[in-house]
């Protein structure tokens, strides 16, 4: 897709996931410059959005991403952004070029009519060797990148964590 379609695409993610978290019909109800709040977000809503945006995009998103980026355009540019495909994408490194290799024929690999025996032997050694790859990259960086810290505990947090935490220490959990 090109720049253009790239947009559109991920705005219309954008507002069909609002409106299955709001309830609402058609994704066309939901205006790319109107205020989540002004569509009826609280805190409950804005996780749901954060969980159903980051499990479809891959993206791994603050819990604060809708307060951040207020409306849904300003969301899906976050997005093409944490996509690396942005407006003006920016040149990628040599080593996430390669990654974008690998992904690519990784995708591909599946699409074969003759699919057996041999070939679900070849994808579990291929499992196999992105595994230990992974595990090997993770050991030389010391693990993955901000583990343990409270910022990304609190940004992977699931709906029922991120309420039992706000019902804990705002002392509401007796209301």
């Amino acid at each position: 897709m090109d720049a253009g379609e790239r947009q559109e695409f991920v705005l219309d993610l954008v507002r069909g996931e609002v409106a299955v978290v709001l309830g609402f019909r058609d994704p066309a109800a939901v205006e790319t410059q109107r205020p989540f709040q002004e569509l009826g977000f609280d805190s409950l809503t804005a996780v749901q959005l954060r969980n159903r945006l980051g499990a479809v995009s891959g993206v791994r998103l603050p819990a604060t991403v809708v307060f951040d980026h207020p409306t849904p355009a300003a969301l899906t540019a976050f997005l093409l952004a944490g996509l690396g495909s942005g407006p003006e994408p920016t040149e990628r490194s040599p080593l996430l070029a390669e990654l974008d290799k690998l992904e690519e024929i990784l995708s591909t690999a599946g699409d074969t009519e003759n699919a057996g025996a041999a070939d679900a032997d070849e994808r579990a050694a291929v499992t196999v060797r992105l595994q230990t790859i992974l595990s090997r990259w993770m050991d030389a960086w010391g693990g993955t990148p901000g583990d343990a810290g409270p910022t990304d505990r609190l940004e992977s947090a699931s709906t029922d964590e991120l309420l039992d935490f706000i019902d804990n220490e705002l002392g509401r959990a007796g209301s």
